[in-house]
């Protein structure tokens, strides 16, 4: 639903957009939302949208820089950042789902800067072989999470406890 006061301004056109294709990215998946749609639910024109943010690409990019300056800017427990990588059981999240649809489809610069926050969730050390088994962990459950459950009988009580087990064993380390 477009916002009924229109920003004004740089920054608060910037903003306005980066929420609404947050909130649409969110809502709907990468893929079935338009530049069109996010200027209108961001309440300024498309001309607008791409004279401040550019491409597609660049606007994806910045989402993904935004959710994780978050977790930079101010001192973010672990436990939040997890939550936020994770999601819930049933929803992947907003930055794990722009993450793997940037890499599944090539649009958006997407590096190992977008991947820096698990880094951050072991003991302390920049150890990038654990954070690729953690990666692995967390890409393998989000994604092929419903086929394992369903293969293996599990009921939702049980892929609830494996995903909490996920989640406390990345944040205990």
């Amino acid at each position: 639903m477009a916002t009924h006061v229109k920003p004004t301004g740089r920054d608060e056109i910037v903003d306005a957009v980066l929420d609404a294709a947050e909130r649409l990215f969110a809502d709907h998946g990468p893929a079935h939302v338009s530049m069109r749609g996010i200027a209108a639910e961001a309440g300024v024109t498309y001309s607008l949208l791409n004279r401040h943010l550019g491409s597609r690409e660049a606007l994806l990019e910045r989402v993904l820089v935004r959710i994780e300056d978050r977790w930079d800017r101010r001192d973010v427990p672990d436990r939040e950042i997890v939550a936020t990588i994770l999601g819930d059981r049933r929803d992947p999240g907003i930055h794990l789902r722009l993450l793997a649809w940037a890499l599944l489809t090539g649009e958006g610069d997407v590096h190992t800067r977008h991947v820096s926050a698990l880094r951050r969730l072991g003991d302390g050390t920049d150890d990038p072989e654990q954070a690729a088994a953690d990666l692995a962990q967390v890409f393998g459950w989000r994604f092929f999470g419903g086929f394992l459950t369903e293969t293996l009988g599990l009921d939702t009580v049980a892929a609830d406890r494996v995903h909490r087990q996920i989640r406390d064993r990345l944040v205990e380390r």
